[in-house]
């Protein structure tokens, strides 16, 4: 079956009341419902029927002990971990990146929705699916918005891949697990990363602006456990800026940069995956894994 060539994504430059005008409330834009597969809407989407336990006990065999896993979600292990070569202009040092074109490269799986950068920007999240290594390596680091990454399964179904990984958030994790089986798929590896303070491209360049003294050079941005927003800068820099320093007026309150759903959001370490990379932590990865990749 030839593939069919995705359209550009103009969405993620739009604005979140433009982007998800008519949608309830809660929606961050998974890609379900602007793909061929919102009749599953209802039965996949996590803020209008979470079924997080029940898929955990289907992929895990069992839920949640007390401890740890009442946090992190079931797992095998806990690491922290690093590239012992750092892909250059990775987010940390690449793990993500190199997972992915690694499954390519071995041929494990014949495709991988990922999340590139729309070309001339930094930040703004295109949703593709890649085929190569290079094309997965060229898509490292982070773009900090909401990016609707299950619209790629419709190119999946058109290219006829059965075999693929898929590397998202955790309201696309919930979605996709809840769809899995009716995806005609024969094998699924899903590389989760944890998903906090995200917003759409616009609102996340109108923060960049306010709290920033160069929003221009800042290649990342984390809000971090000592009460401060770090921003670094191109130049390796780290700008700090306290919370309670932050011009929420300006900003137009919180509501105004984060969506209703990310605020509610319902599994940040993405406890639906095989394996989750990253966390909260300024200096370290944490892996959750949940299964052997």
């Amino acid at each position: 079956m030839a593939v069919v060539a995705a359209e550009p994504f103009h969405i993620t430059l739009e604005a979140q009341h433009v982007r998800l005008k008519g949608r309830p409330k809660l929606c961050s834009d998974c890609g379900v419902c602007s793909s061929s597969a919102r009749p599953l809407m209802a039965r996949s989407c996590v803020f209008v029927h979470n079924q997080s336990e029940q898929i955990e006990l289907q992929l895990h065999g069992r839920n949640r002990r007390d401890g740890d896993e009442l946090v992190l979600g079931v797992h095998r292990a806990i690491h922290v971990a690093r590239m012992a070569q750092p892909v250059a202009g990775a987010q940390w040092s690449g793990i993500v990146s190199s997972l992915g074109a690694l499954l390519l490269e071995r041929g494990i799986v014949d495709g991988v929705i990922a999340t590139r950068a729309v070309p001339g920007t930094r930040y703004a999240p295109q949703p593709f699916l890649a085929r190569t290594p290079a094309e997965i390596l060229e898509s490292r680091g982070n773009k900090p918005c909401i990016s609707p990454n299950l619209e790629m399964l419709d190119e999946v179904r058109a290219a006829g891949l059965k075999r693929i990984a898929f590397i998202g958030v955790g309201c696309h994790v919930h979605a996709l697990r809840a769809m899995q089986a009716e995806l005609g798929l024969e094998k699924l590896y899903v590389i989760g990363i944890p998903c906090t303070d995200n917003t759409t491209y616009p609102d996340l360049m109108r923060f960049l602006k306010v709290v920033s003294r160069s929003p221009e050079t800042v290649v990342h941005h984390e809000f971090m456990q000592d009460f401060r927003v770090w921003l670094t800068h191109e130049d390796g820099s780290i700008e700090k800026v306290n919370f309670i320093d932050l011009d929420v007026g300006e900003l137009g309150g919180q509501t105004a940069i984060f969506p209703s759903a990310c605020l509610s959001c319902f599994d940040y370490q993405n406890t639906l995956s095989d394996i989750t990379i990253g966390s909260v932590s300024y200096t370290h990865l944490t892996l959750p894994t949940n299964r052997e990749v």
